[in-house]
């Protein structure tokens, strides 16, 4: 498993990782966190408080008794919460009963995930072989929280990475800025807020 901050490049190892795996003969598989981020607006309106921004009445609606907790310009600690964190353990639970199955292949179904930059959420499929010609199979797991407490059991390794504050900031601002251009200047304000302290 592969963890670190935001924009500290989990993905971007993660990919690496594979492409060095894959040329030694392995099945590989990656399996992002982010893809249990719960709906983004449920988690701007949560940043909307966090900044001073005021909530629309959606935002309210979205938020319910949630909302009368969270203090404006106050460092927000429970970033953790913006995860469906039953669904990442009951992913990597299917994935570690396979491993200890004797069966050869299987097709997992991660249900209403979220992919960066696709208009709308949609099941995942992830097809696991065991062998399929090759060595073996390597899942890797790469997430913010990846290495939460009912977590670490799942991975044979865990790997943290640990970057420069400031360069793990410019990155996570030049892919929200690409990303979410109109949101990107609540984000970065957020980000020193919000994603910072609790981590």
């Amino acid at each position: 498993a592969v963890d670190g901050a935001s924009g500290s490049g989990k993905g971007t190892i993660a990919s690496e990782v594979a492409k060095f795996v894959i040329n030694r003969g392995y099945n590989v598989e990656i399996i992002g966190l982010d893809w249990f981020l719960k709906d983004k607006p449920w988690r701007t309106a949560i940043e909307k408080i966090v900044v001073g921004e005021t909530l629309t009445d959606k935002d309210r609606d979205l938020l319910g008794d949630l909302a009368n907790t969270i203090m404006a310009g106050q460092p927000y600690m429970a970033e953790e919460g913006f995860w469906h964190q039953d669904r990442v353990l009951k992913l990597l639970q299917d994935l570690a009963d396979f491993r200890r199955s004797s069966e050869e292949s299987t097709t997992l179904v991660a249900p209403d995930v979220y992919i960066r930059g696709e208009p709308q959420r949609t099941n995942k499929e992830i097809k696991l072989k065991k062998d399929g010609g090759k060595k073996g199979l390597v899942v890797i797991v790469e997430g913010k929280y990846a290495f939460r407490e009912e977590l670490v059991g799942f991975y044979d390794l865990r790997y943290r990475i640990n970057d420069s504050a400031d360069r793990t900031k410019a990155k996570f601002e030049m892919r929200t800025r690409q990303t979410n251009p109109n949101s990107a200047d609540r984000q970065m304000k957020f980000y020193d807020i919000g994603l910072i302290p609790p981590y």
